[in-house]
C-alpha cells in the first residue's frame, strides 16, 4: 500500500490549524513532513506533540525523533 505523504501534508496542516488539540493530526503532520523531507516542520510538530501531551505513550518517541532530526540536519 502506497502512502501519499506529500498529498497529506496540507490537509493535516489545515486540521492542526483548525484544531491543534488533535493528537492524530499533529502526529500525522509530523510524520508526513519527516517522510517528505520537510525536517524543520517535522521537528516543530514532533516537539509540539511532546509538549502538548507529555503523558501520552508517543511523547517520548516524538521528543526522540525531534532530537534525531535536529542532529541529522547539522
Amino acid at each position: 500500500m502506497m502512502k501519499d505523504y506529500a498529498g497529506a501534508v496540507e490537509p493535516l496542516a489545515r486540521a492542526v490549524e483548525m484544531n491543534g488539540k488533535s493528537k492524530m493530526a499533529v502526529w500525522g503532520l509530523a510524520e508526513c513532513c519527516e517522510k517528505t523531507g520537510d525536517v524543520e516542520r517535522a521537528i516543530v510538530q514532533y516537539r509540539a506533540y511532546a509538549e502538548k501531551w507529555p503523558e501520552d505513550e508517543k511523547a517520548g518517541k516524538a521528543k526522540g525523533t525531534a532530537e534525531r532530526l535536529e542532529r541529522r540536519r547539522k
